[in-house]
């Protein structure tokens, strides 16, 4: 009965995550950004009111939050994150609501154009396709990538671009944060403020007075350019691709290949048309799946089936469930219940593929 229930809670967590893998299939979770300080008053602000734009290759959300765990961790159930009443709107009220009084009546108006704006709580993910420069120690990372345009009347000049990553530490000690309050998004609403509070608008006011001024459609046509990409525009072709650049631009380096099954094994191999086995590649397409690379260092020795994950694109960007090794918390000592329950067991967990990058979070 004991192995029969291991085995069970195991075979259920790979039947499911093999009927439902798509990581956009999840339900979600919407959140409220509520105020519930103020800035100081020595903070002022060159402009009278903020607009967002949502340039981002996945406007549909924020990223995952795992909500719970089922049977000894054997499957997390995770949600997508999103905002009321919609994600450009809400971020837009936030900074209003937030800065209404350290505004200036002049007019003017701050446009950010949000071009990556992600909440990543998941398990780290070591890689080539890693930033290199940080170090990943945090429980929560935001990837915020601004782009800042200053005007009135839908007269706009570039004033600056920031790309950064916040990250949440267990020994990290932020103002006015309350890591209990996590249905409210602290850490995401403290990045929000500092996207906002940490530029020098009068420096870059200043020397953006020759800049060609440009209405939200030109904005709105100049981001669109940034989706211009062969593989959101195209058929995928079918083929290896060894590179994320060659899946960028839908170009695989090997079009010939095949996918084969190694002898008494779950463990399936990828060779190009002359049986080479082919190590180090991207994401592969055969005509009817589209995968990206599970590599050597990611098999595990346990008997579940060690295939590609299967890759699926959502709005402009590509999603897919990646296995990680759990702990249950519960060793398997002898005489009791857990006799046959690993310590740890092998859990979906949702990524998404930068589209800039490649990076994977």
């Amino acid at each position: 009965m004991k192995i029969c229930l291991s085995a069970f809670l195991l075979l259920s967590a790979a039947f499911g995550f093999a009927q439902n893998d798509n990581p956009d299939n999840v339900r979600a979770k919407i959140f409220e950004l509520t105020v519930k300080t103020i800035p100081p008053d020595t903070l002022q602000l060159p402009f009278e009111k903020i607009k967002i734009i949502d340039s981002r290759f996945d406007s549909s959300k924020l990223g995952f939050r795992i909500s719970n765990t089922f049977s000894l961790r054997v499957k997390i159930n995770v949600q997508k994150i999103l905002l009321k009443p919609g994600i450009e709107a809400g971020i837009e009220n936030f900074f209003n609501e937030y800065y209404q009084h350290n505004f200036t009546h002049n007019g003017k108006v701050l446009l950010i154009s949000i071009k990556k704006l992600w909440i990543n709580n998941m398990p780290y993910r070591p890689g080539k396709n890693q930033r290199k420069d940080i170090e990943r120690i945090s429980q929560q990372d935001i990837y915020a990538k601004f782009e800042y345009y200053f005007g009135s009347e839908n007269a706009y000049v570039p004033l600056k671009r920031i790309d950064t990553v916040f990250q949440l530490t267990p020994d990290k000690r932020i103002e006015d944060y309350d890591p209990k309050d996590e249905n409210k998004l602290p850490f995401f609403c403290f990045a929000l403020e500092k996207m906002v509070e940490n530029v020098n608008y009068n420096f870059y006011i200043k020397a953006s007075g020759k800049k060609n001024k440009m209405s939200v459609e030109d904005i709105e046509k100049y981001n669109a350019t940034t989706k211009n990409i062969p593989i959101l525009n195209e058929p995928i072709k079918k083929g290896v691709f060894l590179t994320f650049n060659e899946f960028r631009n839908n170009q695989p380096s090997i079009v010939s290949f095949s996918k084969r099954k190694l002898l008494k094994k779950k463990i399936y191999e990828i060779v190009d048309e002359r049986e080479n086995v082919i190590l180090d590649y991207f994401a592969y397409y055969d005509g009817e799946k589209l995968a990206i690379a599970k590599h050597l260092s990611e098999l595990f020795g346990s008997n579940i089936s060690q295939d590609n994950y299967g890759m699926y694109k959502v709005n402009n960007s590509f999603q897919f469930y990646e296995n990680y090794f759990q702990y249950t918390g519960r060793e398997a000592n002898a005489g009791t219940t857990y006799e046959n329950v690993p310590a740890t067991v092998l859990v979906g967990v949702p990524r998404q593929v930068d589209m800039e990058t490649g990076e994977i979070y």
